[in-house]
């Protein structure tokens, strides 16, 4: 789908320098790809007054790539009680490869030192369709601090494509991740309170 084909004949008058347009339509679609080409091929002259040779047979056209895609990470919340916390990052359009990119935790108010969660990393990997997404879970400590409410961060980097170079022909990216990092909230579910004894003395004490 990326041109429509077209054959035909060409009739030229004989006079130096004539030319003659040939049309094939371009599909405009939106996927991402890299730069393409398709050929056109000149064959058969039917000339009964001169030997008219063709010089140059095949003409060559290369479309470029003009669309672009991004990926982005949600924020996302949990009372600390449900255990899971899961960001989702989505592409958000079709790529003609497949999309990589690296993903970390980062201690925001919530630490690992205090124990409030469970550090977590990878490599999430995406087959190329507009609105594809990706999990990304991170485990929650459920403890009986009474706390603030408390946040962390998942950090995307590292972006490639298998197959295919992530730059146009001006060397601008033709994957980007718009939105790199994720915050996600832990709300504090835990209660402490205060009592007082009653007491009984002497009056002299």
């Amino acid at each position: 789908g990326d041109y429509s084909g077209r054959s035909g004949s060409l009739m030229f008058a004989g006079t130096d320098g004539e030319s003659q347009v040939i049309t094939v339509p371009i599909t405009n679609e939106s996927r991402v790809e890299i730069a393409e080409t398709f050929q056109l091929l000149l064959e058969n002259i039917h000339d009964t007054d001169s030997p008219v040779l063709i010089k140059k047979e095949t003409g060559i056209a290369t479309i470029i790539n003009d669309d672009y895609a991004s990926i982005s990470i949600s924020d996302t919340s949990l009372n600390e009680s449900q255990g899971t916390m899961t960001f989702t990052v989505q592409l958000d359009n079709d790529v003609d490869a497949e999309v990589q990119v690296y993903y970390e935790t980062a201690d925001g108010s919530a630490t690992t030192a205090d124990l409030d969660y469970t550090t977590s990393g990878g490599l999430l990997t995406f087959t190329g369709y507009a609105g594809e997404t990706q999990e990304i879970t991170v485990n929650i400590t459920d403890d009986n601090k009474l706390e603030l409410n408390e946040s962390l961060v998942v950090n995307l980097n590292n972006l490639v494509l298998n197959g295919m170079t992530n730059q146009d022909a001006a060397g601008s990216p033709l994957v980007t991740i718009a939105d790199d990092q994720g915050t996600g909230t832990i709300f504090n579910d835990d209660v402490a309170s205060l009592t007082i004894d009653d007491v009984i003395i002497n009056e002299n004490s």
